[in-house]
């Protein structure tokens, strides 16, 4: 325990001498005054030529899904069900004919 003490004790008398750490004076004003100059010309985020193309872009990729959900929305119907079930696959026939035996 004496050792555990004698720890303890040199830790806390290190600690006596601690100060709060002080910053350059002048620290504060050189931030504000970079914070102030001017940084050249800003360019512009989105360009004009570029926005045009973007905004082409977008138009026909909605144009094109507008026309796809369209085209697939309407039900074509051409035969008639006795028609479809007449091209049904001999195979899949029998399997059926044997199914209906059950």
């Amino acid at each position: 325990m004496n050792n555990k003490e004698q720890f303890i004790e040199k830790v806390m008398t290190s600690i006596e001498g601690i100060n709060k750490a002080e910053a350059n004076p002048f620290l504060y004003e050189k931030i504000v005054n970079r914070m102030g100059q001017d940084r050249g010309k800003l360019i512009p985020f989105i360009q004009q030529p570029q926005f045009i193309r973007l905004a082409a872009c977008l138009l026909v990729l909605v144009a094109m899904n507008v026309l796809v959900c369209i085209h697939f929305a309407e039900p074509k119907y051409t035969e008639t069900h006795t028609e479809q079930q007449n091209d049904v696959n001999p195979v899949a026939q029998e399997y059926l004919s044997y199914m209906k035996n059950i």
